[in-house]
């Protein structure tokens, strides 16, 4: 439902969902999943990620998940193409504060530079020209 709300799913439908991966990091849960179609399909994604609170700290930090569903649902499709993953899905409860967000899969387009929370090695940040993406923040030069 979500997938054809969000317009990469037309006819066909979900058949099975995979859990592939999962990890947690200090405020969420992340896991990436495999999915199968049944009838037409093309476009669709084979895989997403589902972002969830951390069931630890789920209530002690609902404001990072508040915030973080804001920007993905209300900033990010703003933004310049290919800034930002894209959204399919993203709620926040008032009530239970519980969240998700459903988003783009980047696992086989992106290398992650360091193991969380570490920070790149050195030789990754500087492999990384920043100036294309300035150029398509500022437009064109």
């Amino acid at each position: 439902m979500q997938l054809r709300k969000a317009g990469v799913l037309d006819a066909g439908a979900v058949r099975e969902v995979k859990v592939l991966h999962q990890r947690d990091t200090i405020v969420s849960h992340i896991a990436r999943l495999g999915l199968r179609y049944v009838g037409h399909s093309a476009g669709a994604p084979h895989s997403i990620i589902l972002k969830t609170p951390h069931v630890a700290f789920a209530k002690s930090l609902a404001i990072s998940g508040r915030h973080e569903v804001a920007f993905y649902t209300q900033l990010a499709p703003k933004m310049p193409a290919q800034i930002v993953p894209g959204c399919f899905s993203g709620h926040f409860d008032e009530e239970s504060l519980a969240w998700h967000l459903l988003l783009e899969d980047l696992t086989d387009s992106h290398e992650l530079a360091a193991a969380w929370p570490l920070p790149p090695a050195r030789e990754q940040a500087n492999c990384h020209d920043a100036r294309p993406l300035a150029r398509g923040m500022v437009g064109p030069s």
